[in-house]
């Protein structure tokens, strides 16, 4: 991994930030302060980004690159768009990375301390709160739409199955 410095204002990463769906509600002084608790990360194909089981204060904000998430070693899902956020749970509540993410290609993303957001000033604070929980929403909802589809899948073909052979043991 190829980590820079913090942000700074001046960074070019500001300007490509800004396009970046977590940030885009937010005015520029906001997205600045919390760039400034940032810095951008560079992995190789291969490489974890975060391990389950391993505490993190790092939130991930996806600039180009594509990840796979693993729940016990089983792929559950792959990120690749602009703006993709992981890592945020594990940030936000501080309990341990309930999954692996490991870069599928060279992947570079924004790496927000979390643990520094709380130096921000209370105006700052309220925006950053107000713009990360609708992201989590956001992506709460997303998630919770997958599992639903999975399910309905899943309960398809299990009564397939029960219809062809008979109910499970």
């Amino acid at each position: 991994m190829i980590e820079s410095d913090f942000i700074t204002p001046d960074d070019d990463s500001v300007r490509e930030a800004l396009n970046v769906p977590v940030f885009c509600n937010m005015p520029r002084g906001n997205v600045e302060s919390v760039l400034c608790r940032c810095k951008t990360r560079t992995y190789d194909p291969g490489e974890d980004i975060l391990v389950e089981g391993r505490k993190e204060e790092w939130m991930f904000v996806m600039l180009s690159g594509r990840v796979e998430v693993r729940k016990q070693g089983v792929p559950i899902a792959s990120l690749q768009r602009f703006g993709d956020v992981f890592g945020e749970l594990g940030a936000m509540d501080q309990t341990p990375s309930g999954a692996t993410v490991r870069a599928l290609k060279k992947t570079i993303c924004l790496a927000l301390d979390m643990s520094v957001v709380e130096l921000m000033s209370p105006d700052e604070l309220i925006v950053f709160h107000a713009v990360f929980h609708r992201v989590l929403s956001e992506k709460m909802a997303d998630r919770l739409r997958e599992v639903d589809y999975d399910l309905a899948r899943k309960t398809k073909l299990l009564r397939r199955y029960q219809a062809k052979y008979g109910p499970l043991a």
